[in-house]
């Protein structure tokens, strides 16, 4: 009895190893249809929950607008366009590697000569200037049809890249290279009423008491960019996008200020209210008006004020006060430009305020005691 019931056990055992083996090799089996044989392995499983990767920027194409990064080796196209020097580019860190094909298949000798010259030496930037401080054109070895093109530095003017025979100097190819201009920075924010930018200078207009919240700063700022060196214009922007933060020496006075940076949206006190994290806008009762009455219980009557948008006077006053203790400046501006290539440029401007534009404002009357009887 005893060996019938351990044999049971073994068999129940044995029976359980083969369906857990079956499940195994059935699992094993989905995973390699669903991953092309285990080449597309997706670590997240079936339902993709993970996050799109962020593409890294195209700072190299042909002149299809192939993208061209480091690592592969192309044929050698008719034209090349940087859009960032190589050395800080995160995906053609180590240049571009072309190959140039001699013709016919059966030529004897097929070494090949590499320059790098300026396609009008006589322009105003090419002028005194070399191309391969710009461009670099190096063979894998002497002779080779296979070189790594490298930009050094942004240029303004046309660079070519030739490839010559060694056996007929008459045979030669011509690849054209060009950079790219981008925003490389925002010099100038133009004025509005209650804003007003010198350099990088705030001016805080306070005489109007900020009645009319509903200003939109977008309508009244105007971006002026500088660009890079470049031999094509740059693609255009399509969005703009503000951002900003206290600066340090700001953040130490004012306990609510932030440190990260905030989107700014179209209110034109944002500024101040998202780099302090204060309200200078607060909705209050408006005694100066007629009230409207309502019935109450009882058929007594409740006298209901108007409402109105009021500047926070108190909060202000408070602003100020650690405004004019700064030594340094008051708040860091990111400014966040998207092209329309779907490109993003980011601007970090320190803005300092001009003290002599501000000032406290008047936010409450006090009133004698005693009463007055005519």
């Amino acid at each position: 009895m005893k060996n019938e019931l351990q044999k049971h056990k073994t068999a129940d055992t044995v029976k359980w190893i083969a369906v857990f083996i079956a499940i195994i090799v059935l699992t094993a089996g989905m995973l390699a249809a669903l991953t092309n044989g285990f080449t597309d392995f997706n670590q997240y499983g079936w339902l993709d929950e993970r996050e799109e990767s962020k593409q890294e920027p195209t700072d190299v194409t042909d002149g299809d607008g192939d993208k061209l990064i480091s690592g592969k080796v192309y044929d050698m196209p008719s034209a090349m366009i940087f859009r960032n020097a190589t050395s800080l580019s995160m995906s053609a860190s180590g240049g571009i590697t072309v190959n140039a094909t001699v013709k016919p298949d059966s030529a004897v000798n097929k070494n090949v000569d590499w320059t790098v010259s300026w396609q009008n030496p006589e322009s105003e930037f090419a002028t005194g200037k070399t191309a391969t401080d710009y461009v670099t054109a190096q063979p894998s070895s002497d002779g080779s049809t296979t070189a790594v093109i490298s930009c050094l530095a942004p240029f303004g003017e046309q660079i070519k890249v030739s490839v010559i025979s060694r056996a007929n100097p008459g045979a030669y190819a011509v690849m054209t290279v060009d950079y790219e201009k981008k925003v490389s920075g925002i010099s100038a924010i133009a004025t509005n009423e209650d804003y007003s930018f010198g350099g990088t200078t705030l001016k805080l207009d306070d005489s109007s008491g900020w009645s009319n919240s509903d200003k939109n700063y977008s309508d009244y700022w105007d971006l002026t960019y500088t660009y890079s060196e470049g031999t094509l214009d740059p693609a255009s922007v399509t969005k703009v996008e503000y951002y900003v933060k206290s600066s340090d020496e700001l953040s130490q006075t004012v306990s609510s200020a932030k440190t990260e940076y905030v989107q700014m949206t179209d209110n034109r006190s944002d500024m101040l209210e998202k780099a302090l994290g204060i309200t200078l806008f607060t909705e209050k009762v408006d005694k100066t008006k007629d009230p409207v009455y309502q019935v109450g219980e009882g058929g007594i009557k409740i006298p209901v004020w108007p409402k109105i948008t009021a500047f926070n006077s108190a909060t202000w006053n408070n602003v100020v006060s650690a405004l004019n203790g700064l030594s340094g400046y008051a708040f860091d501006l990111k400014i966040v430009t998207t092209n329309s290539k779907g490109e993003t440029e980011e601007t970090i401007l320190q803005i300092s305020v001009d003290k002599s534009t501000i000032g406290a404002q008047a936010n409450s009357i006090e009133l004698d005691n005693k009463s007055l009887i005519f």
